[in-house]
């Protein structure tokens, strides 16, 4: 159950303008911008140098107001999408998401990133002494009152090996700022998912006990699951100071049947800590 406001003038997309040199900025390509929003690609890394595997991301910038969206925007939003044709050198590319905030607007949750966002990609590498290519179309947007959906070419190119005092410092720069925001990554935080179940009643409800070896603060938890069920903002009950019970109500599209259960991708965030996982549920 997904909506998007989007304005008339935005309906076919904007193409983004690069802002700034290109070969001024080591290891990241130029800014590209539009009044609301500015994108980049940088690297943590100067060169191949013989990694299996390189670290970079897209950062994205936002003016006061705006957000973007994780990969699953809830009610409202587009995530960022990317294509990788052209690039050379490539075995893989994952685009990895940190945790996101909640967003409520109107009634309506969504889930993303404001001001500022760094989102982490790992490239395997296919020829260790090679140069990696990177061609990236990236299509995302950002959201005020308004959707405006975005597009940007973004390339980067990183020889087999390099060197240079200036490059090192750019590329150090990066790697701390990619490092950032590879930390808000959910994994291993200490939070623990103990179970979910299905609560029979109108709507049905979705109960997690969740715990922590530290006090819980303000726990929050993502539902990803069917899209034509939309799992609603959870309600907390405090157990002990490090264990409690999210409870999020399941509504159904118009025509859908009440929730009976299936596989579902859990995101527990509190404050700066975040876990990931998948469970199925049933009655």
């Amino acid at each position: 159950m997904r909506q998007c406001n989007i304005g008339m003038a935005a309906l076919l997309g904007l193409a983004l303008l690069p802002v700034g040199g290109g070969a001024a900025q080591a290891k990241a390509t130029p800014w590209i911008s539009v009044e609301m929003a500015q994108i980049r690609m940088l690297s943590a890394q100067a060169a191949v140098a013989g990694r299996n595997t390189l670290d970079l991301g897209f950062q994205i910038r936002l003016e006061a107001g705006w957000k973007t969206y994780w990969r699953s925007p809830g009610a409202a939003g587009i995530p960022l999408r990317v294509s990788w044709t052209g690039s050379e050198n490539v075995a893989r590319a994952e685009l990895r998401w940190p945790a996101p905030k909640r967003f409520s607007q109107g009634g309506i949750d969504s889930f993303g990133y404001a001001d500022e966002v760094v989102l982490p990609i790992r490239i395997e590498i296919a020829q260790l002494d090679a140069g990696l290519r990177l061609q990236a179309q990236v299509s995302y947007a950002v959201c005020r009152e308004i959707c405006v959906p975005l597009e940007a070419k973004l390339a980067l190119d990183l020889p087999a090996n390099a060197g240079g005092e200036t490059a090192d410092r750019a590329s150090e720069f990066h790697r701390r700022l990619i490092e950032r925001f590879q930390a808000r990554i959910p994994g291993d935080s200490g939070l623990e998912i103990e179970g979910a179940e299905l609560l029979v009643g109108k709507p049905v409800v979705l109960a997690v006990t969740v715990r922590s070896p530290v006090p819980l603060k303000n726990p929050d938890l993502i539902v990803e699951g069917p899209p034509e069920y939309a799992f609603g903002r959870p309600i907390y009950e405090r157990l002990t100071a490090s264990k409690g019970i999210l409870r999020l109500p399941i509504e159904p599209d118009l025509g859908a049947p009440p929730y009976a259960g299936g596989r579902l991708t859990l995101t527990l965030i509190d404050d700066s800590r975040a876990l990931e996982k998948s469970l199925s549920v049933g009655r």
